[in-house]
C-alpha cells in the first residue's frame, strides 16, 4: 500500500441498525477525520504521521497483559462485559452504535460501513464493510480506527472475521492494521503487495524498514474465525493464529517499546483491486 493517500469522507452506504446519532454522523461525513495514513508501499516512502484524532485518545487503564493470552469469557452479559481480566478496549457492536467506540471511522463513496443483525458471534450484530473494485492505483479503505496512548511491550489485536472468499485477482488487501509507534506498524495482510508476490503475510514497518513474514496458512471461508495478532515486542517475536491453528509462530521482529495502540480494522485496500467483503465482531485491543 502506498503512504499518504487522503480520503475525504463521503456518504456512506450505512443501513440497519445504527442508532440516529450515527447514522447522520456517517451520512453527513462531518466527523472523521479527512485522511487515513498507510504503510510502507513499493516506492519505499514510510508511513505519514497518524493525523490527531476527531476525539481524543481514551488513557491508558486496565491491568497489564503481559502473556497476550487468549481472551476468558464468564457467563452472562454481553461479550465485552464478560472478559476477564477487563481489556484495555473491547467492542461487541452490540449497543446500537458503530463509531461510538472509535476515534476515527473511514468510508469512502459507494462504500459499505454498517452494523449488520445478519449474522454475529456475539448477537446481536457486527461490523460490515465492503469496499468496492477499483480501477484507480490508490487506497480504497472501508474501515475503524482507535488509538490509546500508552506504554507498549506486548501487544495484542484479536478479532472475529467472517469472510465470504479469500481469493482475490488483483490488489492488495489486508484486514488488521497495529502501531505501536507514530511510524512503527504491523498490517495483515489477505493478499500482499505487488512487488511481495502477492503472498498472505504480517508486514512489519519499523524503523523505516520494511519485514515481510508469510502466512503459513489464510483464515478459512464462510464461517466465523477468531484472529488474533500476538506482538511481543520486548521478546521480539510475533504470532499470528486462525482459532487454533497458528498462521505465523513466533516469527523475530524488532525489540522494542511502543508508545500507542492504534488498530484499524477493516477493508485495508490498495488498487487496483477486486471488491472487498468482511464482516468483523468481538474486538479486543490490550497491551
Amino acid at each position: 500500500m502506498r503512504a499518504g493517500r487522503a480520503h475525504v469522507l463521503h456518504c456512506a452506504a450505512v443501513a440497519g441498525w445504527v442508532a440516529a446519532s450515527t447514522v447522520g454522523l456517517v451520512a453527513c461525513g462531518s466527523s472523521g477525520s479527512s485522511s487515513d495514513p498507510q504503510p510502507q508501499g513499493p516506492d519505499g516512502a514510510p508511513p505519514p504521521e497518524l493525523e490527531p484524532e476527531a476525539s481524543a485518545p481514551a488513557p491508558e487503564a486496565g491491568p497489564e497483559a503481559a502473556d497476550a493470552g487468549a481472551d476468558v469469557v464468564t457467563t452472562g452479559g454481553r461479550y465485552c462485559t464478560k472478559l476477564v481480566p477487563v481489556p484495555r478496549f473491547c467492542d461487541d457492536f452490540d449497543d446500537g452504535d458503530l463509531t461510538n467506540d472509535w476515534t476515527q471511522f473511514v468510508a469512502p463513496a459507494g462504500s459499505v460501513l454498517q452494523l449488520d443483525t445478519s449474522s454475529s458471534t456475539s448477537a446481536p450484530a457486527s461490523f460490515h464493510v465492503i469496499a468496492k473494485a477499483t480501477a484507480a492505483a490508490a487506497a480504497n479503505n472501508v474501515l475503524l480506527r482507535s488509538t490509546m496512548l500508552g506504554t507498549v511491550k506486548h501487544g495484542k489485536l484479536a478479532f472475529s472475521v467472517f469472510l465470504p472468499s479469500v481469493t482475490f485477482t488483483k490488489g492488495a488487501v489486508a484486514i488488521a492494521q497495529f502501531y505501536v509507534n507514530l511510524d512503527d506498524a504491523y498490517t495483515l495482510y489477505l493478499r500482499g503487495p505487488d512487488d511481495a508476490a502477492n503472498i498472505p503475510m504480517l508486514e512489519a514497518y519499523v524503523g523505516g524498514v520494511t519485514t515481510r513474514h508469510m502466512l503459513g496458512k489464510l483464515p478459512p471461508v464462510g464461517v466465523w474465525t477468531r484472529v488474533v495478532i500476538d506482538l511481543d515486542l520486548a521478546g521480539g517475536k510475533a504470532s499470528v493464529s486462525f482459532d487454533a491453528d497458528k498462521a505465523l509462530d513466533a516469527a523475530p521482529i524488532s525489540v522494542l517499546t511502543g508508545s500507542e495502540a492504534t488498530v484499524r480494522l477493516g477493508a485495508l485496500v490498495d488498487g487496483p483491486a477486486d471488491a472487498f467483503e468482511a464482516r468483523f465482531d468481538d474486538v479486543v485491543i490490550d497491551y
